[in-house]
C-alpha cells in the first residue's frame, strides 16, 4: 500500500492476510495500514484481472465501494528496487 504518495512516499508490502511483509520496496515502510473494509472482495477481483499474466500490479481503491485504479505491468518505471533482494 503506497501512502503519501507525492510527499514522504512510504510503501508497505502484505500478504493475503494483510499481514506486514519484511520486505522494503523503493522506499522506507510506513506506519501500518488499516485493513480495507473490501479486502476479501478486493483480493477475488485481483485474481480474476491478473490471471492471464505472469506479473502485473492491479491498483484497486477501498471507499464506500471498490475502485479500479490500473494494471501496470512494470511498477516504479521498471527501477524499483526490493530490499532484502531475496
Amino acid at each position: 500500500m503506497v501512502s503519501n504518495q507525492f510527499a514522504d512516499r512510504t510503501v508497505n508490502l502484505y500478504d493475503w492476510g494483510w499481514n506486514q511483509l519484511p520486505v522494503q520496496f523503493s522506499c522506507s515502510n510506513g506506519p501500518l495500514d488499516p485493513k480495507p473494509k473490501h479486502l476479501s472482495k478486493m483480493i477475488d477481483i485481483a485474481k480474476i484481472l491478473s490471471a492471464d499474466f505472469p506479473f502485473i500490479r492491479v491498483d484497486l481503491y477501498s471507499a464506500s465501494r471498490i475502485y479500479f485504479g490500473e494494471l501496470t505491468l512494470i511498477p516504479n518505471a521498471g527501477i524499483g528496487t526490493y530490499l532484502p533482494d531475496s
